[in-house]
């Protein structure tokens, strides 16, 4: 477990350096952007902000680590599910921000709210689209079929 653990800090941190530290600092410097002289109010603002992301995203990771027992790398992803601390917060999250666009969108028909899960699921957005596809197909046999010509000069082949 110790290995999975260093495993997930070393790709972490090797992401975060060069994704988030590093590139952007290049960036910057090419297009002849300063730091400021000193520290105000809004940099120290910016450096708690990071502070607290720092320590959620350290906390991810060892959940990643030590309950699923992989890396939040895609090329190493857990070998179980995690369900349990910040990532369990954001599907929450997820979820009631879906059920608050489907209540909006189900207010502004004029509809009475129908008895759904408290959020917009997989399977039910696969069922939207394939019925909406069926519909599609549906109304394309109804529609009056174009004339198809075998020759472009002239409509006598057709």
């Amino acid at each position: 477990m110790v290995g999975v653990v260093i495993r997930a800090m070393t790709y972490a941190t090797l992401f975060v350096s060069a994704v988030l530290v590093y590139l952007p600092a290049q960036t910057l410097s090419w297009t002849g952007v300063r730091g400021p002289e000193r520290l105000g109010l809004p940099q120290v603002a910016g450096i708690i902000a990071t502070a607290c992301g720092a320590a959620l995203a350290v906390w991810c990771i060892l959940n990643f680590a030590i309950i699923g027992r992989g890396t939040p790398a895609p090329f190493d992803p857990p070998r179980r599910l995690v369900v349990r601390g910040p990532a369990l917060s954001a599907i929450s999250a997820v979820k009631r921000g879906l059920e608050r666009r489907r209540l909006t969108a189900e207010r502004a028909e004029h509809a009475e709210p129908k008895n759904k899960p408290s959020a917009l699921s997989a399977i039910s957005a696969v069922k939207r689209g394939l019925e909406r596809r069926r519909l599609t197909a549906e109304r394309a046999e109804h529609a009056e079929p174009k004339k198809q010509t075998l020759c472009a000069l002239c409509d006598l082949c057709g």
